[in-house]
């Protein structure tokens, strides 16, 4: 996949990967095929603090699963 691409996606949801994951991240953007482009870059990523907390107070009542 085209660098630019790869910079793209990684400044876009640089916040919802711990940085120590970033880099296999960008190799493995690097190495994937450019068909894929489109649907790499629809995937919504979702905070994981975010998650985390709908789990603690609202998953007993299912809403963590509506988020994730």
């Amino acid at each position: 996949m085209e660098k630019s691409k790869v910079d793209t996606f990684i400044l876009t949801n640089f916040e919802c990967f711990a940085s120590e994951d970033i880099p296999s991240i960008r190799l493995r953007l690097e190495h994937a095929d450019e068909s894929k482009w489109t649907e790499i870059s629809c995937t919504n990523f979702h905070e994981p603090q975010t998650a985390l907390m709908l789990s603690i107070f609202g998953g007993p009542i299912g809403v963590d699963r509506i988020y994730i």
